[in-house]
């Protein structure tokens, strides 16, 4: 099972292949930095910046309906604006690999689905 909707995302753009395919290649250009700034703000217990940091990658993943790593991010988001770390090292365990899993699949699919002819 796939770990986002690229059809959706698609419709989301009104068709525009080549837009979510630049939206795909930013995302994964910037992954790690915004995965970064998450794992920093756990480590550091710093709650305004993990919601900060959260919320910003829970709007990336949404992009391409990434429904697992939305959630992920939203918990993270939801323990920053808690201020609450209780459990915030597994789940961002479970952001990391939601996000590297998407990652890993978009990359697949930008490599293997050529986009249609114009």
């Amino acid at each position: 099972m796939s770990t986002f909707e690229w059809q959706k995302a698609l419709a989301d753009l009104d068709g525009d292949e080549e837009l979510l395919r630049d939206l795909a290649e930013v995302f994964l250009a910037e992954a790690y930095a915004m995965t970064d700034a998450v794992r920093n703000a756990v480590e550091w217990q710093h709650a305004a910046e993990l919601r900060r940091a959260a919320h910003s990658l829970k709007g990336a993943v949404r992009v391409f309906h990434a429904d697992a790593a939305t959630a992920a991010a939203l918990n993270l988001e939801t323990l920053g604006r808690d201020a609450n770390f209780q459990g915030a090292d597994q789940a961002l365990a479970k952001l990391e690999e939601e996000v590297g899993r998407l990652c890993s699949e978009l990359r697949d699919h930008l490599q293997n689905d050529t986009p249609p002819a114009s």
